[in-house]
């Protein structure tokens, strides 16, 4: 059996999970300052009146409170062993309701930093930030968790679904 466990642990390598989350947050925060480039560089203000920036206040504390609760969630998971807790040891804090909160707190977030600045091309590139990290990262992600957890991350898959 800790043969099996090296041979799984081999497959992926230590941290790959975690270099994958970075470039995707680097992403939000790429599309916040290209999106302020764009709009200086434009004559563009369609959002020059928008009175809506409670909301983009709201945004980013909720998105921030967020990942901050997946974060320090993950800390106490990572204390944990998920191949000998099972479903428990990736159900923990937001985890226990979607996958990928953190994805989701920073896209809350910068979504609502973009609207507090009044920034169109900034909303505009978290979008198509989001549909990247939804399309590509996350897909990443979970190959390389369901080959390093195998069983045990599919039925955390089957009892969490992806909210992203």
């Amino acid at each position: 059996m800790e043969k099996e466990n090296k041979n799984i642990e081999n497959k992926t390598k230590p941290g790959s999970v975690h270099f994958l989350l970075a470039h995707a947050y680097s992403l939000f925060f790429v599309a916040i300052i290209f999106g302020i480039i764009v709009d200086t560089l434009t004559s563009i203000n369609l959002l020059e009146d928008y009175k809506y920036a409670n909301i983009g206040i709201v945004f980013v504390f909720l998105g921030t409170w967020l990942v901050y609760w997946a974060q320090s969630s993950s800390s106490k998971a990572s204390r944990i062993n998920p191949k000998e807790n099972s479903v428990e040891g990736f159900a923990i804090g937001p985890y226990k309701y979607f996958r990928n909160p953190t994805y989701l707190g920073l896209f809350v977030m910068t979504l609502g930093l973009g609207i507090l600045i009044k920034s169109l091309f900034s909303i505009l590139f978290v979008l198509i930030a989001y549909l990247l990290i939804k399309f590509v990262f996350i897909k990443r992600e979970r190959k390389i968790l369901v080959q390093k957890y195998q069983e045990i991350y599919t039925k955390y898959e089957d009892k969490v679904k992806n909210v992203l």
